[in-house]
């Protein structure tokens, strides 16, 4: 969740800058090579600011400046092509106050509206050019899932850090790491919806949601009407939610395992919308799908008030899973279990909460023990980070599906797909809440 303050985080985002390029490199232009004219207005959250400058995020070439007014607004206007940029801004004595990251891919002659300038977005602009600065381009970076993902729970910490540069290097490895087991999950499955088509898909609705916030809007709606969106662009570029899940699954276990990191509303979201289609497909009653709706809605509700992830999430496996008693959970009501059943349904739900424990925990070393050896700082070896979680998942994934297709006629009934779909959405959902904040 946002936080708004007025503390700056800012930690060498100049040099971070310095390095993506010389100040003569002139960044991305349009699709057609052009540049235009451009327009960004905002406000800076908090007293102080005095002027804004705004630069090309990828060669860091500045392109304009203005003043603050004293309500904190400001409206930069400057020539420039399709790069993303950053707005700086300084107080009277030209001390940085924050920043934020703004995609260029808006159209031309057109006012882009940025997030409110506040601890959050000045991180989130550190984490971007500290991810270009290891890849060497912004160009790869998916602004939308990145700044998803960088929430203002790491400002402070990343603050108080005895190393400020080694926290914000840490999650830019973790989003290149996330990105790439996302990009897997998605291929792996027939999709080539990649980091850049995704940020294609979901720019509009981020750019919305920084109009809303910039007008002050409730947060919790604004989120809520962002995920919302997103979930219906993945869902127009054909992907399921089943797949959606996954992909969200692996890139979650790929950024938390080096961070312990909380899990955010559209990660509830995505999961909520694959144990509904599997309902759908298992023709569960309406009891159960109520039960289930309700669930979903109270998963998402505690992620949109920044309540703690791991609590959340491990009440709403329980609610799947029964607590050890799956006949007493919305699994058991899907399979209608009886006394004849039972025990053979308590041993596949143990079954796949060990295949989850086990993708966690491999998650996780794979991820410490790349992470170590790159502690120079290289996108290749957190892409590696990422491409382990992806095959941590597949493996716990296809582990389940075999469990479930060996039970017997009595217990699935004809519902294979449906039953492994939420028996793996609710053990992994068990077993990566452990620990998480």
């Amino acid at each position: 969740m946002r936080t708004t303050l007025s503390l700056p985080v800012l930690v060498g985002l100049s040099l971070l800058v310095a390095c993506n390029g010389s100040s003569d490199a002139s960044g991305r232009t349009g699709p057609d090579g052009e540049t235009g004219q451009r327009s960004v207005e905002g406000r800076v959250a908090g007293d102080g600011a005095a002027t804004v400058t705004v630069e090309d995020a990828d060669s860091a070439q500045p392109l304009g400046s203005a003043e603050v007014g004293a309500d904190g607004r400001y409206t930069v206007e400057f020539e420039g092509g399709a790069s993303p940029v950053v707005i700086t801004a300084f107080d009277a004595s030209g001390a940085v106050v924050g920043a934020v990251l703004v995609d260029g891919r808006s159209s031309f002659d057109e006012v882009t509206v940025a997030a409110p300038i506040d601890a959050e977005t000045t991180l989130e602009a550190e984490v971007a050019f500290a991810i270009a600065d290891l890849s060497g381009s912004l160009e790869g970076v998916n602004t939308v899932d990145m700044r998803g993902r960088v929430s203002a729970a790491f400002a402070g910490p990343v603050a108080a850090a005895g190393d400020a540069d080694a926290a914000i290097s840490a999650l830019a490895m973790a989003e290149i790491a996330a990105t790439e087991a996302a990009d897997l999950a998605l291929s792996s499955n027939g999709s080539a919806f990649g980091a850049a088509a995704r940020l294609d898909a979901s720019l509009t609705a981020r750019q919305a949601f920084d109009v809303a916030l910039d007008a002050g809007e409730v947060e919790a709606e604004a989120q809520a009407a962002f995920d919302a969106a997103v979930a219906d662009a993945w869902a127009a570029e054909g992907v399921s939610m089943s797949v959606a899940a996954d992909a969200d699954t692996a890139a979650r276990a790929a950024f938390e395992s080096t961070l312990d990191a909380g899990s955010g509303s559209l990660s509830a979201r995505f999961a909520t919308a694959a144990v509904m289609e599997a309902l759908a497909d298992a023709d569960a009653d309406a009891e159960t799908t109520a039960g289930a709706e309700a669930a979903g809605r109270v998963l998402i509700e505690a992620m949109l008030a920044g309540e703690a992830s791991g609590p959340a999430w491990s009440a709403w496996a329980e609610t799947w899973l029964g607590g050890g008693e799956v006949a007493s959970g919305l699994l058991g009501d899907t399979l209608a279990i009886g006394a004849e059943t039972v025990n053979e349904a308590d041993a596949l739900v143990s079954g796949a909460s060990d295949a989850a424990e086990t993708f966690s925990a491999e998650v996780k070393a794979s991820a410490s023990a790349a992470i170590a050896a790159g502690a120079g700082g290289e996108a290749s070896v957190a892409s590696l980070a990422g491409g382990s979680s992806w095959q941590a998942y597949a493996v716990f994934r296809a582990e389940v599906e075999g469990s479930v297709q060996a039970a017997s006629t009595e217990l699935v009934d004809g519902k294979v797909s449906a039953t492994t779909e939420l028996l793996v959405r609710a053990a992994a959902a068990a077993a990566l809440s452990e620990g998480a904040e």
